[in-house]
């Protein structure tokens, strides 16, 4: 199975359920931040690692879809 086959078929999330995630994910994060200054200081660096994550994962999709995979 390719792994934008298993991707499609294991997750789907609509609008809605995206941006209510993203919001809880968002206010559970500005919680942290208000409860130990300290961990802002790592905000930087937990996105860059996210955003690191999501282009390797959108990367492989394309190879897939490609047939370079």
């Amino acid at each position: 199975m390719s792994i934008s086959q298993n991707i499609e078929e294991s997750v789907f999330f609509d609008e809605a359920h995206i941006r209510e995630l993203w919001t809880s994910s968002w206010n559970e994060m500005d919680m942290h931040i208000r409860a130990n200054p300290r961990f802002s200081m790592c905000i930087e660096d937990i996105v860059d690692s996210v955003r690191a994550h999501a282009h390797r994962i959108v990367g492989d999709i394309a190879y897939d879809q490609a047939g370079l995979l």
